[in-house]
């Protein structure tokens, strides 16, 4: 084997090495009505987070949809997603970029109410 190939074998096995790398962080935010879970998952350069929020609040009327954000330091991102009937909304989001860090504050908006409430890194 000649130096440049042993030099290019070194880099894909570096290369290979890096992406198969996986890091995973999870934060938790409980608020008087909600509960939510967030997971994220880097593998290579693709970010997936899974956020799951569930109502537990007192059920007096149902809830179809909500608005929610969440917003740190440097990134934001939000939706409005539909309810199922037991009150939990699952939402997930294949990104580029890094949007969860431990200065998240998650603010949820439904029927006419609204909370904000920080996120702790479990």
């Amino acid at each position: 084997m000649t130096m440049k190939n042993s030099i290019l074998m070194v880099y894909a096995v570096i290369v290979i090495l890096s992406a198969c790398s996986q890091q995973t962080m999870s934060f938790e935010g409980i608020s008087e009505h909600w509960h939510v879970n967030v997971t994220v998952v880097q593998n290579g350069g693709q970010i997936e987070n899974d956020i799951v929020m569930t109502y537990v609040g007192e059920k007096h009327e149902p809830i179809t949809k909500i608005m929610y954000e969440f917003e740190g330091p440097m990134s934001q991102i939000g939706g409005e997603p539909q309810v199922n009937e037991e009150g939990i909304v699952h939402v997930e989001h294949t990104l580029n970029s890094k949007v969860f860090s431990e200065d998240m504050i998650v603010t949820i908006k439904w029927n006419g109410q609204e909370e904000s409430f920080p996120l702790v890194k479990k």
